[in-house]
């Protein structure tokens, strides 16, 4: 009824601001400093033996030029580290880049057998950010994704990595520079293309775009880490069935019991490692979440 129209203007919601580091827990005392160092929080453990039957417990195996953490043994001093440094736990697929004064893979393992070690420890960015400049196109890219599921419709699953792409050479550029942290790996995920986010649908039309392409990618390391708990957990199971002398057999449905439960933590993305292959220097992609609660083997 005015000669002055109204335009009708829809509020669109701000986009998150995703958190680059995963939540620690409070201190229980003072809390163990910490610094950054290109995007890792970097800190220090310092374990003593007191008697012969303490070790260490520090599960890991090597990643590059560093030894990447891969389960904590229980009751071992680096347990007792995390029950009294809450804010400064060791979890699967925290890196480590020194122990004591060295910094070789050979020299690192030779000292985590002394009785005295210094570890420095490293946790990779949980999400990071890829900036391309001269994107001509979803084929420029080099990628090969995977269709989203039921449970994660709001980002992008890489698939493959092409040799040639803009993410490949984005990759040895980082390997170059010695910046790990920030190479795209399968298996991660792509939350945010420019300034779309929410729907993979519009991620994947995003990405066809010509132009400059910022992308925000998130590590998968936590699940593959859950998954690899649960599969250590039915080896166990089946071993107890397998032992007539421990008591009453175990019935396989545990088995699956709790492989569905780490589905349903985890949703689809529970699979093997994988490696990226187009370096000379392969990176094994190993992610972290929350761990996966233990099932109860008994009623």
């Amino acid at each position: 009824n005015s000669s002055h129209p109204v335009e009708v203007v829809q509020e669109v919601p701000s986009m998150p601001i995703l958190p680059v580091h995963r939540p620690v827990r409070d201190a229980i005392g003072e809390p163990t400093p910490k610094i950054e160092q290109g995007n890792c929080m970097c800190w220090v453990v310092e374990l003593t033996k007191g008697s012969p039957a303490d070790t260490f417990g520090l599960e890991h195996t090597v990643e590059g030029p560093m030894l990447a953490v891969r389960g904590i043994v229980e009751a071992s001093l680096l347990d007792r580290w995390n029950t009294l440094h809450p804010d400064a736990a060791v979890t699967p697929t925290d890196r480590i880049f020194r122990v004591n004064e060295s910094m070789t893979i050979q020299e690192m393992q030779d000292e985590l057998h002394r009785p005295a070690v210094q570890i420095h420890v490293a946790r990779f960015p949980e999400r990071f950010l890829v900036e391309m400049q001269d994107s001509q196109g979803f084929e420029s890219l080099g990628v090969q994704l995977r269709s989203p599921s039921v449970h994660r419709k709001a980002e992008l699953k890489i698939a493959f990595i092409k040799r040639g792409g803009l993410l490949d050479e984005w990759n040895k550029s980082a390997i170059g520079d010695g910046q790990l942290h920030f190479v795209v790996a399968p298996g991660m995920r792509i939350e945010v293309v420019n300034e779309v986010y929410g729907d993979a649908g519009k991620l994947q039309e995003e990405l066809g775009s010509v132009g400059p392409l910022r992308l925000w990618i998130r590590r998968a390391e936590v699940v593959r880490t859950a998954f690899q708990r649960v599969k250590t957990r039915a080896w166990l199971i089946r071993k107890q069935r397998l032992s007539a002398e421990e008591g009453p057999q175990v019935p396989m449905e545990n088995i699956e019991a709790a492989t569905h439960a780490a589905r349903a933590a985890g949703h689809e993305e529970l699979q093997e490692s994988t490696l990226y292959e187009n370096s000379s220097h392969p990176v094994e992609v190993v992610q972290e979440v929350p761990s996966i609660p233990i099932l109860p083997v008994h009623r």
